[in-house]
């Protein structure tokens, strides 16, 4: 005779679900299909999972009792209440979003997680302006306008546009303008300058492009860093 598996009532957000004794509350959200936003969490680790990340953060308990765990180290228990969503978790999220991102080096280009990156979908869903047109572009390798020498404005443009023009449905060179940040900055003139295309080429497309100041700051940015790889 087969043993039942003993299963415990727990609410997220509201529902009501059935979940093992053993399983965390992101192992739970997972299996069900509720989006909690997670980083370092690795299933093959199980209870070794460190919870470093803190985007998998969630609320326990109701009114103002509730308290905050990481969703990947808490285990579930009977009748535990959960909430995934709220005012404190997003300004969490975002904040701790922005300090990874800060010390995330951009190389989106290169990077094998190009066209498919995962804080694409984060810093859309929190509104932090962090990487670049390359982490969600889908040309890699050598399929990447850069790497065929065609000018493209992705290292230096922030994601937000799917990759698609919306004017012709080509593949995005980054006409929703450039933003200034030095390391970024930096890093794209780099790869420009590897990759055989010429800067002045380059600040003229940023022209085309970019009718703000910001664009003006990017063009002086370039030509005062340029001498150092050319």
């Amino acid at each position: 005779m087969t043993m039942i598996e003993k299963k415990v009532r727990i609410t997220i957000d509201g529902d009501e679900y059935f979940a093992r004794p053993e399983q965390s509350i992101l192992q739970v959200c997972i299996e069900n299909g509720i989006d909690l936003p997670h980083i370092c969490y690795n299933p093959i680790l199980g209870e070794k999972n460190t919870g470093n990340c803190r985007m998998c953060l969630v609320e326990i308990g109701e009114g103002d009792t509730r308290i905050i765990k990481e969703g990947c180290r808490t285990k579930v228990r009977a009748n535990m209440v959960i909430h995934t969503r709220s005012k404190r978790l997003y300004d969490y999220r975002r904040n701790i979003l922005q300090l990874t991102m800060s010390q995330h080096e951009q190389a989106c280009r290169d990077c094998p997680t190009s066209g498919n990156c995962p804080f694409v979908s984060l810093c859309q869903d929190l509104d932090v302006s962090a990487t670049v047109v390359c982490a969600m572009c889908p040309l890699q390798g050598e399929s990447c306008n850069l790497s065929r020498g065609n000018i493209c404005l992705g290292p230096l443009t922030y994601s937000g546009c799917n990759a698609y023009c919306t004017r012709n449905g080509s593949t995005c060179i980054g006409c929703r303008g450039v933003v200034f940040h030095p390391d970024l900055i930096r890093f794209a003139v780099r790869d420009y300058t590897a990759k055989g295309i010429n800067l002045d080429h380059v600040i003229e497309v940023i022209k085309l492009f970019s009718y703000s100041e910001e664009g003006k700051r990017v063009i002086a940015e370039i030509e005062r860093i340029r001498g150092e790889f050319e």
